[in-house]
């Protein structure tokens, strides 16, 4: 009996597999995904926003008002937070305090503060502190390939200096 075939092969009468398969086309789609599994976990980076409502407290409407005004003043209080998350939260990120006085964009055309920065801006400094004030999200960037000083292109200048590139 020849060696090559085992019990079951003449069982069933089937010739036995001279050369087992190659997995040189699997080692390859595998490092394809790990590459492709890296490059989407580096480029999902935690960022924290300010959160969509503002608090409560910031809003925080007096009891001595009639429901015209407070209503004005939670207009004025939904107003002050929505130009907070479209400008202030990229120049003031998650930690940083706002200034004392606020910016030019909440004055009016003298540059004075209006009305709204002068009875909200207290508010905002206040609620900025409050880690209930943000929310983490996730946000994607790619930044991290580019960037002058970070790893990648770190290797990027060694590899090219050890293969006298760019010389």
């Amino acid at each position: 009996m020849d060696k090559s075939y085992s019990d079951p092969d003449d069982l069933y009468a089937m010739t036995p597999l001279k050369d087992p398969p190659k997995r040189r086309r699997d080692t390859w789609l595998y490092i394809l995904l790990l590459l492709g599994g890296f490059f989407v976990f580096e480029s999902l980076i935690p960022v924290m926003r300010l959160r969509s409502n503002p608090p409560s407290r910031f809003v925080g409407v007096r009891s001595n008002l009639n429901k015209a005004q407070a209503r004005e003043q939670q207009r004025r209080a939904r107003a002050c937070w929505d130009y907070a998350r479209q400008s202030l939260q990229y120049r003031y990120p998650y930690g940083r305090t706002l200034p004392t006085n606020p910016p030019p964009a909440l004055g009016n055309s003298n540059g004075n503060a209006s009305e709204i920065s002068g009875s909200c801006w207290p508010k905002l400094r206040q609620a900025w502190t409050h880690s209930d004030s943000w929310v983490e999200k996730y946000e994607w960037s790619t930044d991290w390939l580019t960037d002058p000083h970070g790893d990648v292109q770190e290797a990027l200048h060694y590899v090219k200096v050890f293969f006298g590139i760019g010389h």
